[in-house]
This record gives structure tokens, sequence and C-alpha cells, in this order.
């Protein structure tokens, strides 16, 4: 209930970063999970040595909200994904695309390609959740559009304001349209559908 107050506690029980995390915790108390409810079965005179171990358990699924910066990253991606497959559900979509037909194109990958139905044009999604990678996918994004691939790009921020300006500048500068951040879904649905009409699905 906590948890719920600032991220999707769902989150938890879904294939990811946070559920890793999650069960990491429970098997380091010896707690069981029952659906949800979380508890330490023990014989009266441990009782006292099972609270602590559950306060101890509860506090750090709590912390989950506060995660490190690279689970964060981690997290993020995880996210990103669930919302990309369920705002586009009809689309055709490879994740960490490599251009096998073009020279060198292990190093220029794309996160996600996603194809629409009756649409030429495919569309190469980033997810920006760091100053590193702003800037590697400016590259990116440079790099095929000098190789003339006719493609759209959508640019994800984790958070766009926790991004240097001149590394948001630069990839803008280069990219089609973007969003600041997974909380601007609505946006995203509404440019998607601007660019690829009701192929681009809609969410569930």
């Amino acid at each position: 209930m906590h948890l719920s107050y600032s991220m999707n506690a769902d989150d938890i029980n879904r294939p990811g970063n946070r559920n890793d995390l999650f069960r990491q915790i429970i098997a380091s108390q010896g707690v069981s999970n029952n659906d949800g409810e979380l508890f330490i079965d023990v014989p009266a005179d441990e009782a006292g040595k099972a609270v602590f171990k559950l306060g101890q358990a509860l506090s750090q699924i709590h912390d989950l909200r506060f995660l490190s910066r690279s689970r964060v990253a981690s997290t993020f991606y995880d996210d990103l994904e669930r919302v990309l497959l369920d705002l586009a559900p009809h689309a055709k979509l490879q994740k960490d695309f490599v251009m096998e037909d073009q020279p060198e194109a292990s190093v220029y990958p794309i996160d996600y390609r996603f194809d629409f139905p009756n649409q030429d044009r495919p569309l190469f999604l980033f997810g920006i959740p760091s100053n590193k990678k702003a800037k590697l996918a400016t590259l990116i994004i440079q790099h095929w559009l000098a190789e003339h691939i006719h493609f759209t790009s959508f640019l994800v921020f984790q958070d766009q304001a926790k991004i240097s300006r001149l590394d948001v500048a630069r990839l803008t500068n280069v990219g089609d349209e973007s969003i600041s951040s997974l909380s601007a879904i609505a946006d995203m649905k509404r440019k998607l559908e601007r660019l690829y009409g009701q192929a681009a699905g809609h969410a569930r």
C-alpha cells in the first residue's frame, strides 16, 4: 500500500529488476510471500527474532522506491518496454535492433524498432536515462541519417530535467519526436497517432 503512493506496486510482481530485488530481500530475511501477505512462520519462542527480521524485510522492500542510479536505469528500461508493448500492440517491435545489411551496423544499434501496418517508414525509439545515453543516441541517429536511412526517431527520457542542456539540445536537434518522461504517455500516444495514424494502435 505504501509503495503504491509513489510507484506502481504491481511492477514488483512482474519479471524485471524490481521483482529480482524483492525476491532477494524476502529470501535473505527468511520471509514467505503468499499473494502479497508477507510472514515468517516460527515457534512462539522465536517470535522476537522473527518480528525483527520481518521489520528488516519490510524496510528494505519500502526502499525499493529509492533504488541506486544504476538500478533505476535498469527499471527504466523494464518500464519502457511494458509501455511500448501496451501502447502500440499492432506494431512489430524489435528490441536492440541491428541493421545487418549495413556496414558496421553493430556499432550503431537501435533500442527499439517499430514497424507499423501499411507504413513504409519505421520508428527508431531510444530510451534516454543518462547524459551518456543521450550522447550515444545522438551519434547513432546522426550516423543513420548520414547513411540516408529513412526512419522516424523517437526519444523517451527517463527525466529530461536531469540531462544536461547541451546533451538535450544536440539530441533533440537530430531527433524527430520526444517525451520528457514515461509519465507523458498520453503525449507519446498522441504523437505516434499523428505520425502513423490508426496504425499506431491504442493503449489498452
